[in-house]
């Protein structure tokens, strides 16, 4: 479920830096990587494989200098 995590978290930061115009591509590989790794360290707290998989808003602040676009995605749980 880690890796899932990783590319599932990877591919909608990818995806949501670039629908926002505002967004340079400086550092948005590096940004993207962080928050995918954060997303899939959160996975192996929790048993099980869907149910461990974290909602945006469980996965992690940075702690680093990250630039973060996160607060752009808006994503509720069903």
């Amino acid at each position: 479920a880690a890796g899932d995590t990783f590319v599932g978290a990877f591919a909608v930061y990818i995806a949501s830096a670039h629908s926002d115009s505002s967004v340079s591509n400086d550092g948005i590989i590096n940004d993207a990587v962080e928050f995918a790794i954060r997303a899939a360290a959160k996975t192996v707290e929790k048993h099980g494989a869907q149910k461990a998989i974290p909602w945006l808003d469980e996965v992690p602040e940075p702690t680093s200098q990250e630039t973060m676009r996160r607060q752009r995605l808006v994503w509720k749980k069903p």
